[in-house]
Parts: C-alpha cells; structure tokens; sequence
C-alpha cells in the first residue's frame, strides 16, 4: 500500500511516471497534468530536506498516476522533456542561436 495519501490505492493501481529534479519542476508537471483532467501524486516530498546528505534517487520527487492514465501522461511529458525547435542563424550577424531566443544574443535581432 502507498500510505502517502488518503483512501485505500494500492501500487498496482497506481505507476511512477517521472520522477522530477526538483519540487519546482515536480509541482509544474503535477499541474499540466490535472490541468490535462489526470489526477497525479507526488512521492518523496518528505525526503527533499536530506538533499546532500542522502543519495539523490533518495531524494527524487516522483509523479505518479493512475494506470488508466499512464499512456497519456508519458506522451505529455515526453513533449516537455522535447526541444523547444531548431537553432535558428541570424540573418543580420550569422551568429547561431537556440530555438528558445526571439531575438540574436549577439546583436539583438529579431528571429
């Protein structure tokens, strides 16, 4: 039984789909998801306070859903964990940039 949260769900019910770097990260992705209508569970919350003096898959913050749920939760965060794009060349400066800038860090031009 996972005792962590209230009503009777076992670990078959329920499957590890992430586990998170960080609450930050954890807390974002557990709100895509119910905002996606799947319900999701944090595990391991308690053990982010031994960060440093526990081993770090100790200290992981997991994500857990629902079984039912599993396929579609995987593919959404599959999306999060892909690129943002392809690295773009500024046209005024040739300087290449990642996807993620609108404009050249170099000489500030628009993409």
């Amino acid at each position: 039984m996972l005792s962590y949260w209230s009503g009777a769900v076992t670990e078959n019910e329920w499957l590890k789909v992430y586990a998170a770097s960080d609450m930050l990260e954890a807390y974002n992705l557990k709100g895509m998801l119910q905002a996606m209508g799947i319900e999701t569970h944090l595990k391991g919350e308690g053990l982010v306070a031994g960060a440093g003096e526990l081993p770090p898959a100790e200290t992981e913050v997991a994500l857990w859903v629902n079984v039912e749920n599993f396929t579609q939760a995987r593919k959404a965060l599959e999306n999060f964990e892909a690129p943002a794009g392809k690295p773009w060349r500024c046209n005024a400066c040739a300087e290449q940039n990642e996807a993620s800038f609108e404009f050249c860090w170099n000489c500030q031009h628009s993409a």
